[in-house]
């Protein structure tokens, strides 16, 4: 490919200025027209590419911004992606190149590898995914991220984790025009959260935990968000490398661990959930790690019940826009019917787990 065409197909793909990927390209001391697109992938929230620089791979990712989210994700992962190599090296995440802030652009280090199926999943993918979150939870990692802001829609006490269950289920209640389907499992959300919120918070309460009390920092804990093994690549040599960190930060341990087993891309199963709990507070006290575990434990069904609320994002009209979606489509039609039947799946697995 001639080096002309190359720069218009950057340009047209990242939708930026070649002065911007000038930018970008200067850590390599390497011109634009030396960046050869190998491979890419455009997705909802950034567009990916496999690119050559002086013969060697590397991700460049830009970060797709919208009006309806005006949430820095490119400084997110950035930061935190840096802090980790910076304190533990071998950390099993790619490593940090280049950035772009004002362009919303980064080039990584490129992991060769394939994706990993729910049916593939190991003893050992779990044992790595446990070893990933204990070091994120070292005293010298916690000490050295305590610049770090919080993980995206984080909360810290039991109050907080109803209000913001109880916030997005009124949200989509209130969006005109939904099917019958959608309505129907809204109206069931809303009754499931109501019957856990009244055996929770005497459970909480009883256990020593005052239900608007904020989580200290020490007993917070640095998580990827989003994690799970939907945003892991698994190598040639069979090692496992964590990707995608978007929404990383401080966070409550009792959300990690339960998003871990509720992300509805990659199921996890639930034979492995008291383990890696435990890794999540591996960093407490003795004397808090017991409390912590039955907390987790109460507040289980109600982290479900905000995956259902994600899932049902594409009911909301900003969401749609925020992706150049028509939702007149069939493929956007489809998609909510997708999202509307996995959210039932974990319904009903939150009202089982909790009854």
């Amino acid at each position: 490919m001639g080096s002309a065409q190359n720069i218009i197909n950057l340009t047209s793909i990242l939708h930026t200025d070649p002065v911007q990927i000038e930018k970008l390209m200067a850590f390599c001391k390497a011109p634009i027209d030396d960046l050869e697109i190998i491979e890419r992938n455009v997705g909802g929230n950034n567009i990916v590419l496999k690119v050559l620089i002086s013969g060697r791979f590397y991700a460049l990712k830009k970060y797709n911004t919208s009006k309806f989210d005006n949430r820095n994700r490119l400084k997110a992962e950035w930061d935190f992606i840096s802090l980790v190599k910076n304190v533990d090296s071998n950390s099993p995440i790619p490593t940090p190149y280049a950035l772009n802030e004002d362009a919303s652009m980064a080039i990584y280090e490129f992991i060769e590898g394939n994706r990993i199926s729910s049916d593939t999943i190991t003893a050992s993918n779990i044992s790595s995914a446990i070893q990933f979150i204990k070091t994120l939870n070292t005293p010298l990692m916690q000490d050295s991220a305590a610049h770090l802001p919080i993980a995206s829609d984080a909360k810290f006490s039991v109050n907080d984790h109803i209000d913001f269950v109880r916030d997005k289920i009124t949200e989509l209640q209130l969006i005109k025009d939904k099917d019958t389907a959608s309505t129907d499992l809204l109206t069931d959300m809303a009754t499931s959260l109501m019957q856990i919120e009244t055996r929770i918070i005497p459970m909480v309460t009883d256990k020593g935990f005052k239900i608007d009390e904020v989580l200290p920092q020490k007993e917070r804990c640095l998580s990827p968000s989003d994690f799970g093994f939907h945003n892991t690549i698994k190598t040639k040599s069979g090692s496992l490398v964590f990707i995608d960190f978007e929404y990383a930060g401080w966070d409550d341990p009792a959300k990690l661990s339960a998003d871990f087993f509720f992300q509805p891309q990659i199921p996890v199963p639930q034979e492995y959930y008291d383990k890696f709990l435990a890794s999540c507070l591996s960093y407490l006290n003795k004397d808090r790690l017991q409390l912590h575990i039955t907390r987790a434990k109460f507040l289980r069904p109600l982290f479900g019940l905000r995956w259902c609320s994600i899932l049902l994002n594409p009911l909301r009209l900003d969401w749609a826009n925020a992706r150049g979606l028509d939702q007149d489509t069939q493929k956007y039609k489809a998609t909510c019917r997708d999202r509307i039947e996995t959210a039932k799946v974990i319904l009903s697995r939150c009202n089982e787990e909790f009854y």
